[in-house]
Order: structure tokens, then sequence, then C-alpha cells
């Protein structure tokens, strides 16, 4: 099985696609992408589709699924094709295992577009530094991008620290052309690896005027913000507290997506274990993706 990506909108190259592949809607998006992968004989093993009326269905061959009787080690790629319920579908894909799902939408040939991520990366690698290796990088802005989409609300970072991730995150914003309230926080305090700067932080951001870089530790500012604001998205950068979780959660839209970077980290065993306390608590169980981060969405 592997783990590739989830790779947003119709940004997809037919290098991406871990064969086979399934369809994820019978729709006619899903009809016409269909035609264009065999003619490019890529396999198509399935078509995952949950509507009652559609089972025992077969569309050119292909059979149509539930994705209760689909098995993750048997498919490569999934490949989104309804637009209206893209955010349902991915989720119900990471829960079955099925981490290397990608969405398009109607009318689009696939095939055509540079991965529009890789132009994001190219565009903010060279800015501040961040410890976040690049394929832990491609997961978090994917996981933004999905939320950018799909879910109202401000966007919060819990540990700024030198401002990669930060600059990484707002370049997708900003080539997205969606100007939303954007808020980092953190005490800029040394860490084993790194000795952040507030003032350097906000003199590389200030090109975002979006963007705003808070010093102050995260029950302090929390507790400040106004409860009514709510959050699409949270990257939490840090050492997680359970209190802090519990409070993030609660501040997130419904559908909000929270991303923790350092859940599953070598030496952030005690992070895991905060983490777990919350969720338990919550009754939510984390989606844990190849690089050791986890994604948690509101419902």
């Amino acid at each position: 099985m592997s783990h590739a990506s989830i790779i947003n909108r119709e940004r997809i190259v037919a290098t991406h696609l871990q064969q086979p592949v399934a369809l994820y809607g019978y729709t006619e998006t899903a009809k016409h992408l269909l035609i264009e992968l065999k003619n490019k004989d890529i396999s198509v093993v399935c078509i995952i589709d949950n509507s009652p009326d559609k089972q025992q269905w077969q569309l050119g061959g292909v059979p149509v699924l539930r994705i209760e009787d689909i098995n993750a080690d048997e498919i490569g790629s999934v490949i989104i094709c309804s637009e209206t319920y893209k955010y349902n579908m991915i989720e119900s894909c990471l829960e079955k295992g099925l981490t290397d799902c990608m969405y398009t939408e109607c009318g689009v040939d696939v095939f055509e577009h540079e991965s529009f991520f890789r132009t994001v990366y190219r565009k903010a690698q060279v800015k501040p530094t961040t410890c976040m290796p690049q394929q832990a990088q491609s997961m978090l802005l994917q996981f933004m991008d999905l939320a950018l989409d799909s879910v109202e609300g401000e966007i919060l970072e819990l540990g700024t620290a030198a401002g990669g991730a930060t600059y990484l995150m707002a370049t997708l914003m900003s080539e997205r052309q969606d100007i939303r309230p954007f808020t980092s926080v953190d005490l800029f305090q040394p860490t084993p690896y790194i000795i952040p700067c507030f003032e350097e932080v906000v003199s590389a951001l200030r090109c975002f005027s979006f963007v705003s870089i808070i010093q102050d530790e995260f029950n302090s500012f929390l507790q400040k913000k106004d409860a009514n604001k709510k959050y699409a998205f949270c990257l939490y950068d840090a050492n997680i507290k359970e209190d802090i979780l519990l409070d993030v959660y609660e501040r997130l839209n419904d559908r909000g997506i929270l991303f923790l970077d350092n859940y599953g980290q070598a030496k952030q065993e005690l992070s895991k274990v905060e983490a777990d306390k919350a969720l338990r608590k919550l009754q939510k169980k984390p989606i844990i993706l190849s690089t050791g981060q986890a994604v948690v969405f509101k419902s």
C-alpha cells in the first residue's frame, strides 16, 4: 500500500498514481476519468460508492463496491470524483487506510497540470528554516488545502519556531488567494533544534499582511482569544498538552482539521501520551499518517 499523498483539486499528474487505482463516486467525472485512465493503460480495480441503488453495478467492466468492502492493501491510489462529498470521502478513505487519495473537479483533464504543491514548496523553501521534513511539509499543505476548501474560519498555528512552516502555510493561502486571518503563537524560547528569534520571524513574515505572529504561552493566548472566534485549521507543532488540545478542538468549526505534527515523532512520546488522553475524552481516534503526523477531524 502506497503512502504517497493527498493531492488536491485538479492538480494531479499521472506519475503520482500508484496502481491499481480506485475511483470514489459513481459520477460523470468517474465515467470520463475511467476512459482517460484506460487510454493511459492505468489499471482501475473498482469504483467506490455507498449508494444502495448502485451496488452490484459495473462501469466499463469495473465493479462498484462499498468502502466497507475495500481491501486497502490491494489499492494503490484513490481518486475522489465528487466535489460535493469530497471532504467526507477523503475522511472515510483515511479511516480505511487509503492514504494515497486524490480528488479532481468535473471537466478537468487531471493529467495536464504540474503539482500545485510543488509550486508552493518551491516558492517557500528559500525562506525561514523549518525542522519539518519535506514529505511532512507536503502532508501539512495538503490537509490545510482541504480545510481551506471545505471549512470556514481562521487559521491557527501553535509553535512558530523559526517560522518555516508558517511561511509555507501563508504561501499556500496566498497562492490560493484565500486571505483569511492566520495567527501563529510561540514563546520563542531556544530548543535543542533551533534558537528562534521573534523579531526575525516577524520580519520574515511581514510580506503576508494576513499573518499575525504572537509571542505568548498557548494557554494565555487562548484565554485572551474571543471564544466566538472559530478555526478551520490548526497546526499544533509543539509539545502537545492535553488541556490545550481540548481547548483548540472546541474552537474548531464543524469539519475543521487539527493537524498534530509531533504525534508520532521520535523523542516525542510524551506528546502522543498527552494527545491520546485528550482524544479519549473527545471520543476521537486520530488518523496517523506515514510521516508520523496525525490528523483529527472535528465532527
